[in-house]
């Protein structure tokens, strides 16, 4: 597994491609002191590690990955617990502060793949696009009991709302996700972990359901 200090590195090392290191570098410093927000229990560095480090599984069949781990560095950045609308959040703020970094075409494509982790996004028209939205729901494919420490996280990150409202809207989610034909769109990650990831979900919903 990757831990929080490999995600600079893999920004640094990724990064290069699209800007020039002292760029990378004061970039990192930003993107750091967000994700280390102290309200962040879930949607910080160690969420970010967990994802790329999945990526990693499937890296060499991706054109484009130094983008798509660009992008998914950045996807949750400006993430607020209190707001909606996560992706689009991040959009305006990847735009705001890294316009003038990215050539136009890095910093649009970017921004698509950010917009793809939205769960509720329809289509995913290329690989990139599809490793986006799947590592998204990666967390899923943890042995068990790990998945169970990071719901509690993700619990406290949204400790403001009420108990029952909470329980509601998040089965609501998790019993969407296994209504859907699959819950992974990329083949490569399909294959390995669709079916434990489904179980898994089951699982957390019967544990959320009996702590109601």
């Amino acid at each position: 597994m990757y831990h929080r200090d490999d995600v600079k590195k893999i920004w640094l090392n990724s990064a290069c491609n699209f800007m020039n290191e002292d760029q990378a570098k004061n970039a990192w410093l930003l993107i750091q002191s967000k994700y280390d927000s102290p309200e962040r229990s879930y949607h910080n560095l160690d969420h970010v590690a967990l994802g790329l480090w999945f990526l990693e599984k499937v890296a060499d069949r991706c054109e484009e990955i130094h983008l798509v781990r660009v992008a998914y560095i950045l996807h949750e950045v400006a993430h607020d617990a209190f707001a909606g609308d996560s992706e689009k959040c991040c959009v305006e703020f990847v735009k705001r502060n890294f316009g003038k970094v990215f050539s136009d075409s890095v910093l649009a494509r970017i921004c698509q793949f950010i917009l793809a982790t939205d769960p509720a996004k329809n289509e995913t028209n290329s690989l990139a696009e599809q490793l986006m939205h799947d590592l998204e729901f990666v967390v899923y494919a943890l042995p068990y009991e790990q998945l169970l420490r990071e719901e509690q996280k993700y619990r406290e990150e949204y400790f403001f709302k009420i108990k029952t409202c909470y329980y509601l809207r998040r089965l609501e989610k998790l019993e969407k996700f296994l209504k859907q034909p699959l819950i992974f769109r990329c083949p490569y990650l399909a294959m390995d972990y669709e079916k434990i990831a489904r179980k898994n979900i089951g699982r957390l919903v019967e544990y959320l359901t009996g702590n109601m």
